[in-house]
Protein backbone atom coordinates (compact mmCIF):
# COMPACT_ATOMS: atom_id res chain seq x y z
CA UNK A 1 0.00 0.00 0.00
CA UNK A 2 1.21 3.54 -0.68
CA UNK A 3 -0.98 5.61 1.68
CA UNK A 4 -3.84 4.41 3.87
CA UNK A 5 -6.20 6.75 5.73
CA UNK A 6 -8.98 5.91 8.23
CA UNK A 7 -9.15 2.24 7.17
CA UNK A 8 -9.98 -0.76 9.37
CA UNK A 9 -7.97 -3.95 8.95
CA UNK A 10 -8.98 -5.55 12.25
CA UNK A 11 -8.16 -9.28 12.22
CA UNK A 12 -6.65 -9.09 8.72
CA UNK A 13 -3.65 -11.16 7.61
CA UNK A 14 -0.93 -9.39 5.64
CA UNK A 15 1.74 -11.50 3.93
CA UNK A 16 4.87 -10.21 2.15
CA UNK A 17 3.64 -6.67 1.59
CA UNK A 18 4.66 -3.10 2.26
CA UNK A 19 2.95 -0.21 4.00
CA UNK A 20 4.41 3.21 3.25
CA UNK A 21 2.06 5.53 5.16
CA UNK A 22 -0.95 4.98 7.40
CA UNK A 23 -2.99 7.54 9.32
CA UNK A 24 -5.87 6.93 11.76
CA UNK A 25 -6.04 3.24 10.79
CA UNK A 26 -6.93 0.20 12.88
CA UNK A 27 -4.94 -3.04 12.67
CA UNK A 28 -6.35 -4.60 15.88
CA UNK A 29 -5.61 -8.33 16.14
CA UNK A 30 -4.09 -8.28 12.66
CA UNK A 31 -1.21 -10.55 11.65
CA UNK A 32 1.61 -9.13 9.55
CA UNK A 33 4.13 -11.66 8.21
CA UNK A 34 7.23 -10.38 6.40
CA UNK A 35 5.75 -6.91 5.97
CA UNK A 36 8.09 -4.01 5.17
CA UNK A 37 7.75 -0.62 6.84
CA UNK A 38 10.96 0.93 5.50
CA UNK A 39 10.73 4.71 5.72
CA UNK A 40 7.04 4.45 6.56
CA UNK A 41 5.06 6.95 8.58
CA UNK A 42 2.35 5.67 10.95
CA UNK A 43 0.14 8.23 12.69
CA UNK A 44 -2.52 7.47 15.33
CA UNK A 45 -2.80 3.82 14.26
CA UNK A 46 -4.05 1.03 16.51
CA UNK A 47 -2.16 -2.28 16.57
CA UNK A 48 -3.67 -3.65 19.81
CA UNK A 49 -3.44 -7.44 20.02
CA UNK A 50 -1.67 -7.68 16.66
CA UNK A 51 1.22 -10.02 15.81
CA UNK A 52 3.78 -8.14 13.76
CA UNK A 53 6.67 -9.78 11.98
CA UNK A 54 8.30 -6.72 10.47
CA UNK A 55 11.55 -7.80 8.85
CA UNK A 56 12.37 -4.46 7.25
CA UNK A 57 11.43 -1.54 9.49
CA UNK A 58 14.38 0.77 8.90
CA UNK A 59 13.78 4.50 9.33
CA UNK A 60 10.11 3.99 10.20
CA UNK A 61 8.28 6.67 12.16
CA UNK A 62 5.29 6.09 14.44
CA UNK A 63 3.45 8.96 16.15
CA UNK A 64 0.71 8.46 18.77
CA UNK A 65 0.24 4.78 17.83
CA UNK A 66 -1.08 2.11 20.21
CA UNK A 67 0.69 -1.25 20.50
CA UNK A 68 -1.29 -2.54 23.50
CA UNK A 69 -0.61 -6.29 23.94
CA UNK A 70 1.05 -6.37 20.51
CA UNK A 71 3.60 -9.08 19.72
CA UNK A 72 6.61 -7.38 18.19
CA UNK A 73 9.06 -10.14 19.15
CA UNK A 74 9.88 -11.01 15.52
CA UNK A 75 10.18 -7.41 14.32
CA UNK A 76 13.29 -5.43 13.44
CA UNK A 77 13.19 -1.63 13.61
CA UNK A 78 16.54 0.06 12.98
CA UNK A 79 16.99 3.82 13.21
CA UNK A 80 13.23 4.20 13.70
CA UNK A 81 11.42 6.75 15.84
CA UNK A 82 8.39 6.11 18.05
CA UNK A 83 6.84 9.26 19.56
CA UNK A 84 4.04 9.22 22.16
CA UNK A 85 3.25 5.55 21.47
CA UNK A 86 1.68 3.14 23.96
CA UNK A 87 3.47 -0.22 24.34
CA UNK A 88 1.63 -1.38 27.49
CA UNK A 89 1.91 -5.19 27.82
CA UNK A 90 3.53 -5.47 24.37
CA UNK A 91 6.04 -8.27 23.72
CA UNK A 92 9.24 -6.54 22.62
CA UNK A 93 11.72 -9.39 23.15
Amino acid sequence: FETIEKAKFDGAIFQNGEIANAEDCSFKNATMNNVALEGSSLTRCLFSGAKLSILRGCNAKADECTFLKTDLSESVFEESKFTSCNFHNANLT
